[in-house]
Formats: C-alpha cells, structure tokens, sequence
C-alpha cells in the first residue's frame, strides 16, 4: 500500500498543469484577453490552450474552436463568456475531462430566480463529471508557486508569503495592491464568489497544508457551515494565523451583499463568537488585514500585554497609549533599576517612564540603547518605537537604530513595532524596514491595532500549545 497521502480534490485547480482559456480574445480591453495576457506575462509554464472558434491564433498560440478539439488533457479552464452559455460549457468541459473551471461571469444567484437557475444548471453538469467550480461572478484565481495568475489584474508579483480566500474580488486585489505597497506579498488568490461548489471551508483546507503560505487572510460575507469552518480553521489557526474581514455588520450592507454574491448574512455577535472559538483574528478593514497579517507573518508572538514605548514626541507616545489602553494592553510602570539604567542613557531633560521620552535631542545611540534595554528588561512583552520624523533629524538615526533593535528583538522572541509620523521621506525608511520584517505604521491607531492582533493570536497559539 502506498504511504503518500491523498491529493487535496483543490489540487488540480490551484496547480494546474495545463489551462484552457475558453473565451480567449486577442482584442485588448476584453477579459478574455486580460486572462490569457496574465497567464503567458507571469511566467506560467504549463500549456495554455486558447479557446474560440473565430481565431486559429491568439497571442502566439494555437487557437481551437471548441475545448474537445484540444488533443491533450487540460486540468483547469477559464470560462469567459456570457452566463446563459455557461452551463453548456461546464458540460463540454465535464466530457473532456477537465479537472476544474473558473466561471468569471455574473447573472447568477445574486440577481435573483432566473439566475439561480442558471447556477443550479452549473453545479448539476459539474457534479455530473465531478469537475470542480470557483465562482461564478468572480475575478480569478492566482498561484505564484507556479507563476499562474488567471485573474483580471496583472499584480507586480506573486510572491510572498501570505494567501487569501474571498467571496469578493474587487476587495481582494485591493488587499494584494495594499499589501505589495507595504513590504510583502500573496502566493495563492482564490476568489469564491457565489460559491457555486468550492467554499472557503475548502479552500481554508487546502491552504493550512500549504507550506509556502504563512498566514492567510480572508474577505466573507457568511460561512457555508459553521460547524465545518471552526473545525477546519481551529486546526489552522493552530500553525499559522487567520485574519479575516467580516463584511456585512450593518442592515446596509446586508441589503448590499444580497445582490453582489446572494450570501444568507448572519449578525456580527454571532460571526464574531464562531471566529473566537476558532482561533481567527477579526479585523474591520483592508488596512487593518494587511497591518495585521504582516506583523503576526513576520514577529515573534508577545508573552503577555504589557507593551514598552519609546519615543522622541511625548504626543505620538500619549495618543498611542490611549489606544492600547482602550484594547486591553497595558503600558505598565518600570521598576527602578530599569529606569535608573534608562537614564544614563537620555539627556536630563529626558523622561526615563513608560513610554520613554528621549526628547528631539535623540541621537541614533540613545534610541537604539533605549529600545535595547526595554527589550531585554523582562518588564514588557512588545516594544513600539514612536517618532516624529523633523528635518533635522536625519533618517539614518531611525533606520541605524530601529535595524539593530529589531535584530535585538529577534534574539530575545519580543515582537518589535516601528510608528512613525513625518515627511514623505519616512515612506522610504518604511520600505526599507519593512523589507527587513519590521512592521511600520503612519499612525498610533494602527500600531495599537496590530500590537493587541499580536497578543490576541498569541492566546490562540497558547491554548493551542
């Protein structure tokens, strides 16, 4: 008897080794030339099949008029025509033995019966031939361990070490855009839509056993089975971080959701109690998800709430600890030894308290030295630098001290925050902090945000242990 496992039934569809493009176009503008256009520019290196019967060749390659005249076997296909020929092609897919389709068209279940219909055709040809479906009414897929992006935008990269799994599109190349902006990127794209037939329960499975994914985010507006879900995701959660966004908390934007993906919304109190039990850190927005996710990627997890700030404006560090304080976190008093120690460090003029205060007068030792010192105190179980960036204080005083504090950090397990408020200039030390593994922030809400996701999975992973 063999010893290797059974292959996830996901495993056609995210690794292909060949595609149809059914609907390939060579006329810019149309989808069916984006799709084809993004798999041959990413670097894909499986066999692409274009697909449509008034072309012989599309983009170089050869063009056939129907999928069952392409002569060889074909795992995944990208549906691009219209919704009402839809379910006749998942039929002539089913027949040639395709693994798995993307079905980008909407005019389904989110407009109403008539759709509904349509859809119910879908999932009754594709259980026929037990080919799988993502979608309808979405914008693709992507996964950058093969180079393959058959969505409708052309990202900058595919790589990094992040996946998500959203029932909307549109949001999900917002958070990858926002995401390669901040420092880091996604290695796998899977948009559920209408959920026809893969749900995010599945699509949550496949990727907690991905080893280049670690740490997933996701978009939903409700769970196909809450049951299944905290079952799956409190097994994930155990290995590796869940940050997902809760879409439709208000009566708007469940009147919203019903005619975008035609889910069946359930109240916050009650996603927010099945999230809790499974482990899942719940955000209410794209930038609070990319915050999030990039600190619990890339830091250590704290062992406790107590949070060290040091900084070189006493209003940043106020305003900061206000927010903690509304989190639950606490910026707790330094023993005596500890701040003595902090104050051979700083100029008299200096406050040795927590958060220290080293004044405008700071020099890239005294920070790095401070920072140092609440890091291997022992009192605190995370370290936030805060500064204001002035003209004269050049960059290289912040990014020579918060590199070698970081590094300080790391060999001590405490996670590490850099906020920082400034000139335009400071995006740059971002960029190249971040590139590092450090997280950065524009403001104290959102360092306060992603220091409390921190601690939050931190008592996940705790119970997990």
């Amino acid at each position: 008897m063999s010893s290797n496992p059974p292959k996830h039934p996901l495993k056609s569809v995210i690794y292909p080794r060949s595609i149809a493009v059914i609907g390939a176009s060579g006329t810019p503008g149309k989808i069916g030339y984006q799709i084809l256009k993004n798999a041959i520019d990413q670097g894909y290196k499986g066999k692409i099949f274009p697909i449509n019967p008034s072309e012989s060749e599309i983009m170089g390659l050869k063009a056939h008029a129907n999928v069952n005249d392409v002569p060889e076997e074909i795992d995944l296909a990208c549906i691009i025509v219209p919704n009402n020929v839809v379910p006749q092609v998942v039929e002539e897919c089913g027949k040639k033995g395709v693994k798995g389709v993307i079905i980008y068209a909407g005019g389904f279940a989110e407009i109403g019966e008539k759709g509904a219909e349509l859809q119910r055709k879908i999932v009754e040809a594709a259980s026929k031939y037990g080919l799988r479906v993502l979608g309808p009414n979405i914008n693709g897929m992507f996964n950058g361990s093969i180079s393959l992006n058959v969505s409708f935008n052309q990202f900058k990269t595919l790589d990094g070490p992040a996946a998500i799994v959203s029932q909307s599109g549109s949001f999900a190349s917002g958070v990858v855009f926002e995401s390669i902006r901040c420092g880091f990127g996604f290695n796998k794209f899977i948009i559920l839509g209408n959920r026809a037939d893969v749900n995010e329960i599945e699509a949550l499975d496949f990727l907690s056993s991905e080893p280049d994914v670690k740490g997933i985010a996701m978009y939903l507006e409700s769970i196909s089975d809450e049951r299944s879900f905290i079952e799956v995701a409190a097994r994930t959660t155990k290995q590796k971080p869940i940050v997902c966004v809760k879409a439709g908390v208000s009566d708007a934007g469940v009147r919203a959701i019903k005619y975008t993906t035609a889910s069946e919304v359930k109240g916050d109190p009650f996603m927010s109690s099945i999230f809790k039990e499974s482990g899942v850190v719940m955000v209410k927005d794209g930038e609070e998800l990319v915050d999030a996710l990039f600190a619990l990627i890339h830091q250590p997890l704290p062992r406790g709430n107590r949070v060290g700030i040091v900084t070189n404006s006493g209003g940043i560090a106020v305003i900061l600890t206000d927010r903690l304080g509304e989190l639950g976190m606490k910026v707790p008093h330094l023993s005596e030894p500890v701040r003595q120690k902090l104050s051979k460090i700083m100029l008299p003029i200096g406050s040795a308290h927590n958060p220290v205060d080293l004044t405008g007068s700071v020099t890239k030792e005294s920070f790095r030295d401070s920072l140092t010192t609440l890091i291997e105190s022992g009192e605190v179980d995370l370290v936030i630098a805060t500064a204001i960036r002035s003209l004269f204080l050049p960059l290289e005083i912040f990014e020579g001290a918060y590199t070698e504090a970081a590094e300080i950090a790391r060999r001590n397990s405490v996670p590490f925050l850099v906020c920082m408020m400034g000139d335009d200039k400071m995006f740059d030390l971002f960029s190249s902090l971040r590139s590092k593994g450090i997280p950065c922030y524009p403001s104290p809400e959102r360092a306060a945000k992603s220091a409390y996701h921190l601690y939050e999975y931190s008592k996940v992973r705790e119970i997990a242990a």
